[in-house]
């Protein structure tokens, strides 16, 4: 992924839940900066069930960008 204003960010995705189809990532943005990253049609079940808040967020300079 890269964002308009330069920052861009690969990950490696390597583990998929069971239950939800979710797939979990690791990656290192190009300022060095460590992400975690999830994909796949029921993520927000996911982080629900796993963070207690059925939102997510991924920050794209310092804007916000909400995920589902």
């Amino acid at each position: 992924m890269t964002c308009d204003d330069g920052p861009s960010v690969i990950v490696l995705y390597a583990f998929q839940d069971r239950s939800t189809g979710t797939a979990l990532g690791n990656g290192i943005t190009n300022r060095g900066d460590r992400v975690k990253a999830w994909s796949g049609l029921h993520v927000l079940e996911y982080i629900s069930r796993n963070t207690g808040s059925p939102e997510a967020q991924v920050l794209c300079g310092d804007t916000a960008v909400p995920i589902n």
